[in-house]
């Protein structure tokens, strides 16, 4: 089994299609060669032995000749068909017309006796043979089945139980590539299919130039998860795993050589392009329980930690148990506090920069727990992200917010209200007949709400997301997308989505007052998007000095601490009605 579980991980990562097995005469041998070498030794012996039985026993006269049936029935089981029917003809010929019907009256054999007595046992091995051939076919199917993963080509989990276990604890690596779930709610299993064998084959590839000349096997855990295991040795840890990041593409097309071309696709004049994010988790494996799922089970959990947590490597750490059930813990108190009462909004101003007023804000989510006190967002609303629980929480948001704008609209403030969806929201039908149906609901024009998306949810499931968004924007919406330039399709995508701007993200304005390259990036973006008629928004601003370089380089508009921090509504319009008595920025 050993060497089953090699010769599919050769073939597997040699060529990432999942090896095809077929029944021949000459099926190979699952004994490994000691048993192979002793077994041939015991059928020259046994031949040996027969033969001279046969002759001191006085002749083939006598029944001795069925003596010569073990070696033949050893030979079938240990060497298949072709093996069978060779020891087969060579006790044939052991018996053949050298040996005497009767020694002591020198009585020689007819031609048809020793004949019939060949072909008896060349058939007779040949049956036996053919017999453990075709039960080791159908045993090879099953494990192969068992072995090796029919989407990916790479082995299964299971097929570390049957590997040579290291002498130490070897390191377990796991890659979540955190697409795999999403595209099969969108696209459908066949390109989710599709992807896993794409990205499985660089990772192989990548694996093995890595980690040469130790072979290291790459396996599928489930979903988009992979695995594979490291010899303990902390100093090249480091280092391969680097390697192993470097070879992965950012970018995989479902038309490359790894995808399954014999899959027909409805879009086949659009090329499926979507990124590729490693997220790895690294955990020391437990020699206890070396057996199938359990061999990957930290790293698997340290993975997930790692894309939760946008980190591109997090290393297992038991004391990350606890944490992980404070998360399920804080997921169920996060649902019971919707319905308490516990979340409330506040409202971040703008300014616009061509007439220097403030014209709208941005609607953030607040969650204060009677246990926890205030919670961050970045505490929970990532966490939200990972399951339907945002539904809940956007939905909400959509409420408040749309009645906090039917007051203030009531009382003659024209004022724009953005709020944040995510990619899973637009997927979900009642977010979206809310949505269709606001606007009315409230008494406000669409045209006063911006909804901000993140550019995640587009390279994710462009189609899907691309078309309600068309639908938004044609009932009115004002479309942003959020935390612009974190994502690898900005510039390759932006002409193509459904949108009015964008806001560029804190992490490249906080810099361009001391770092030219973030100044020369910003200043880019603010220019190409001026060029493609999209508007930009700066957030994270919180100095005079960046908003007025930012207003040099032709930004449209800006949000930060500098202008104000998050308020609550009862503020917002009070501080409105001060800044504009008290002058402008």
């Amino acid at each position: 089994m050993k060497d089953l579980v090699r010769t599919l991980s050769a073939s597997t990562e040699s060529r990432i299609a999942a090896p095809r097995l077929t029944l021949s005469v000459f099926q190979p041998s699952t004994f490994n060669p000691t048993v192979l070498a002793a077994a041939g030794l015991a059928i020259a012996a046994l031949l040996a032995a027969g033969h001279s039985l046969v002759q001191v026993s006085g002749g083939t006269q006598f029944s001795h000749t069925y003596a010569m049936i073990l070696p033949v029935l050893l030979a079938g089981y240990f060497f298949s068909i072709a093996g069978g029917m060779a020891v087969g003809a060579l006790a044939g010929l052991f018996l053949g017309p050298w040996m005497p019907l009767d020694v002591a009256g020198s009585v020689l054999q007819s031609m048809e006796v020793w004949s019939a007595r060949l072909g008896w046992f060349v058939g007779l091995g040949g049956v036996i043979g053919g017999l453990m051939a075709v039960a080791r076919w159908h045993k090879a199917v099953r494990d192969h089945g068992v072995l090796v993963d029919e989407v990916s080509g790479l082995l299964t989990p299971d097929a570390h139980r049957l590997m040579d276990q290291p002498s130490e604890k070897p390191y377990v690596v796991a890659v979540d590539f955190g697409l795999y779930d999403r595209l099969r709610e969108t696209y459908g299993q066949e390109t989710a299919a599709r992807y896993v064998r794409a990205v499985a084959g660089y990772l192989a590839e990548a694996v093995q130039a890595s980690t040469a000349p130790l072979n290291t096997r790459s396996t599928r855990i489930q979903g988009d998860v992979f695995g594979f295991l490291l010899p303990n040795d902390p100093d090249a840890l480091p280092r391969t795993i680097d390697a192993v990041l470097g070879h992965l593409p950012h970018w995989v097309s479902l038309d490359e050589p790894y995808s399954d071309q014999s899959i027909a696709r409805a879009d086949a004049a659009e090329p499926i392009v979507l990124p590729v994010t490693a997220h790895m988790g690294i955990a020391q494996a437990h020699m206890a329980a070396f057996t199938s799922f359990d061999t990957f089970r930290d790293g698997i959990r340290a993975a997930r930690l790692a894309r939760e947590s946008h980190q591109p490597i997090v290393h297992y750490d038991s004391g990350s148990l606890p944490v992980a059930r404070e998360t399920m813990q804080i997921s169920a108190e996060l649902l019971q506090g919707v319905e308490r009462g516990e979340l409330f909004l506040v409202y971040q101003p703008k300014l616009r920069f061509a007439d220097d007023s403030v014209y709208g804000a941005e609607a953030l989510l607040r969650w204060q727990s009677p246990r926890r006190g205030l919670v961050p967002p970045g505490r929970f609303i990532p966490m939200a992200e990972q399951s339907s629980l945002i539904n809940v929480l956007t939905g909400w948001v959509l409420d408040q917010a749309g009645e906090a704008m039917r007051h203030w609209h009531a009382d003659g403030r024209q004022f724009h209200l953005s709020i944040n969806v995510s990619g899973r929201d637009l997927l979900d039908s009642r977010i979206m007949t809310q949505l269709r149906q606001m606007p009315n609901r409230v008494g406000v024009e669409a045209t006063a709400f911006s909804l901000e998306l993140t550019e995640t949810a587009f390279i994710e499931n462009l189609e899907t997301i691309t078309s309600r968004l068309s639908e938004l924007r044609d009932i009115g919406y004002d479309i942003l997308v959020d935390d612009f330039g974190t994502g690898c399709s900005s510039f390759a995508y932006l002409h193509r989505l459904p949108v009015h701007g964008v806001k560029i993200d804190r992490s490249f304005i906080s810099a361009i007052r001391t770092d030219e390259t973030a100044a020369h990036l910003v200043g880019s973006m603010i220019d190409w998007c001026r060029r493609m008629g999209k508007r930009t928004i700066a957030e994270g601003v919180e100095d005079h000095d960046t908003a007025d370089l930012l207003k040099e380089m032709g930004c449209d508009a800006i949000q930060g601490y500098w202008l104000a921090k998050p308020m609550n509504g009862d503020d917002l319009l009070p501080w409105m009605d001060r800044r504009s008595d008290g002058g402008s920025v």
